[in-house]
């Protein structure tokens, strides 16, 4: 549900969400992990989910350096005063980096993000375009 929650009010994606999908990538995701594939999910003590982060090793086109990418990180809106963001974030720099990669991509679909990121080592690299085909 957390995701499902994130694709309906995050500025990650102008794609309209489907809930269905996003409910069998999770399970599967959670059910079945891929080699090179991470999640964390932040509970509360009662089970409801409080954030979740999922990162994906690649090796880099040109370099052949592995590499991690953000799928996505998201903490609730009643969850964001606290420390989980940074918990699930220290928590997928640790996996990539014991998998050998070399940097870590995260998405800053607004500036406030992109400054929470700098302010936790981040540097700003790539800048993307993307056009509605």
């Amino acid at each position: 549900r957390c995701l499902i929650d994130m694709a309906h009010t995050s500025r990650y994606t102008r794609a309209r969400p489907n809930d269905a999908h996003i409910a069998w990538v999770v399970s599967t995701l959670l059910r079945n992990p891929r080699v090179g594939t991470f999640v964390r999910v932040a509970e509360a003590t009662d089970g409801e989910v409080q954030g979740v982060v999922m990162v994906m090793l690649f090796d880099h086109l040109v370099s052949g350096a592995v590499e991690a990418s953000e799928v996505c990180l998201y903490v609730g809106p009643m969850y964001r005063s606290g420390r989980i963001g940074a918990a699930l974030l220290t928590a997928a720099e640790t996996w990539a980096r014991d998998q050998g990669a070399e940097r870590l991509h995260m998405v800053s679909p607004v500036p406030k993000f992109g400054r929470w990121y700098e302010r936790r080592g981040y540097v700003p690299g790539d800048l993307t375009y993307e056009k509605r085909l």
